[in-house]
């Protein structure tokens, strides 16, 4: 696990202790949880590219090679799910409404270019698919990436949806 994943790990976890700890039940968790569920399935998914990569030392070092940059995108973007799912605790410490606006409206800024990210890290897997094309196994995981891909973009645009129909959110 790399130190950038380590310290984001620790800092959700220490959100998430204060926060239910200190207000429990003063926040709705449904979108915290589905973020946190879909970076559990994102971990997973890295453990299996990197089970599977292990296999490919034997085989040429272009295969090994086309596991390590997916097992990158992958990464990336199971990172950036971390630090929405923080982000999403945050209004429960506002006190005032603009406070909680003004958080709410960097949550969506976040998210809106979270999407961007995965559009990009996704058109990066298709090439990655194509360029590795000679190894089933590679256009397997890199198809199973692109649908956590599709994953991750439809619950952002959930919680994109739902800030923009509520114009604010129940967060307390």
């Amino acid at each position: 696990m790399s130190s950038n994943r380590r310290w984001q790990t620790f800092i959700s976890a220490l959100f998430a202790i204060l926060i239910l700890s200190a207000r429990a039940g003063a926040i709705d968790k449904t979108d915290y949880d589905r973020l946190y569920d879909l970076q559990r399935e994102y971990l997973q998914f890295e453990h299996d590219i990197l089970d599977v990569r292990s296999g490919a030392v034997t085989r040429p070092r272009e295969l090994a090679d086309c596991f390590d940059e997916l097992s990158k995108y992958v990464e990336e973007i199971e990172m950036s799910i971390g630090f929405l799912g923080t982000t999403v605790f945050i209004p429960s410490f506002m006190v005032n409404k603009s406070d909680d606006q003004t958080v709410l409206t960097e949550l969506n800024n976040q998210a809106s270019n979270f999407l961007k990210y995965v559009e990009l890290n996704r058109k990066l897997v298709n090439e990655l698919a194509g360029s590795c094309s000679s190894s089933n196994v590679v256009a397997a995981k890199a198809q199973d990436a692109l649908r956590l891909f599709r994953e991750a973009s439809s619950l952002v645009r959930s919680m994109l949806s739902t800030t923009a129909n509520n114009n604010q959110r129940s967060w307390h």
